[in-house]
Formats: structure tokens, sequence, C-alpha cells
């Protein structure tokens, strides 16, 4: 729908890219199908060449944080959302927490140590 396309659109123009390659985004408003959103927008930001693993988060309609994670296969992004007491696979990796999306990224961000 043309809802989840616009946050889609703004999530990708508004990522920020890090050394290492590393990128975080945020999903700019709830939506019922944020998880299925963010997963679709980490999908993405893979394609963008030097970029090694990605994680977006946003609000999904039950109020809960999500964020997805996708890694090339370099960086092990299972161990990352492990962290959150999420789960996943080393290049596909998911979690749910109760903190606002900016700060599930300022976390990721931390764990990565990467330089904000």
């Amino acid at each position: 729908d043309k809802e989840s396309f616009m946050i889609r659109a703004r999530a990708l123009a508004e990522a920020h890219f890090y050394e290492g390659g590393i990128v975080v985004s945020l999903c700019s408003k709830a939506h019922p199908d944020e998880q299925v959103i963010c997963a679709q927008v980490a999908d993405q930001l893979l394609t963008v060449r030097g970029v090694k693993a990605s994680f977006v988060a946003g609000i999904n309609g039950e109020g809960r944080t999500v964020i997805s994670a996708r890694s090339l296969g370099e960086i092990n992004v299972q161990t990352v959302m492990e962290k959150f007491n999420g789960g996943g696979h080393l290049t596909t990796a998911a979690a749910q927490v109760d903190i606002s999306p900016g700060e599930a990224i300022r976390k990721v961000l931390e764990i990565m140590e990467v330089t904000q």
C-alpha cells in the first residue's frame, strides 16, 4: 500500500552509513506491518555497494520496537540480535524490544562499536 511504500522510501533516504560497512535506519511511524517493512528496508540497504550489515528499527502495531538485521555474511547479525533477546541466523536476524527505535539503534551501534 501507499503508506508502507512511503515509510520504506523515507527509511531508505534517511539511512546513516558508518565505517566498516554498517548502515542503520528508522522507520518513521508505527504500522501494523512494521516488522515486514523493516525487513524489506534492511534487505534493500544490503544492495548498496560497501554495506556489510544493515539494522532497521520501527514500531509495530502492538507498540513494540522491532529490529531487523541483515548481513552479507562477514558480520554475524544473529549475535547482535541475541543481545536484545532476539535471534535468527548469521545473515538474517531480528528482535522485539520495549525501548524506542532510536534507543535500539544506538545500542546496536554500541554493540558494533561504531563511532556515532
